[in-house]
């Protein structure tokens, strides 16, 4: 119970919904959440203790905000799990995120 609730949690933001840690890598961790105010489908990078270091589309792995430094790792991985990313997006904004395709998020290899 304690490893899910590190993992799935009331957004930072307050209303917002919930927030999901999609994968992390050493001191990466690339994460999403129901902000509502954000349409289009993104995830977040956070880098250590710094949060919001940049955000990527998920429908061609744009990046949105912040520092690109990170595409060379993160661009290939939503490019790759495009179909679950788009899935758990999906299923944030409905409170409905299907576990068995975040777990095999966070298996995959970065």
């Amino acid at each position: 119970m304690a490893e899910q609730d590190m993992l799935r949690r009331p957004s930072r933001a307050g209303r917002r919904g919930m927030e999901i840690l999609l994968k992390g890598h050493r001191l990466l961790k690339l994460r999403m959440d129901a902000n509502r105010n954000h349409p289009r489908a993104h995830l977040h990078i956070d880098y250590h203790h710094s949060k919001h270091m940049a955000s990527y589309a998920i429908d061609n792995s744009e990046l949105l905000a912040g520092d690109g430094s990170y595409d060379r790792v993160v661009k290939p991985w939503i490019a790759e799990h495009q179909a679950n990313l788009m899935q758990v997006w999906r299923g944030l904004r409905a409170n409905g995120v299907d576990d068995a395709i975040v777990a095999e998020l966070r298996g995959s290899t970065l």
